[in-house]
């Protein structure tokens, strides 16, 4: 039982960490494409 939990709780912190990794990625690209937008 405590196996089940602990192996739960792993995968909702590696989601949230893939999920935080995912939008700096996209975060890092759009600001990179405005930076070359903006200066032409």
């Amino acid at each position: 039982m405590v196996g089940e939990v602990v192996v739960d709780i792993v995968d909702m912190v590696a989601d949230g960490i893939k999920d935080m990794a995912d939008g700096a990625i996209q975060w890092v690209i759009v600001r990179t494409r405005w930076e070359d937008i903006s200066h032409g």
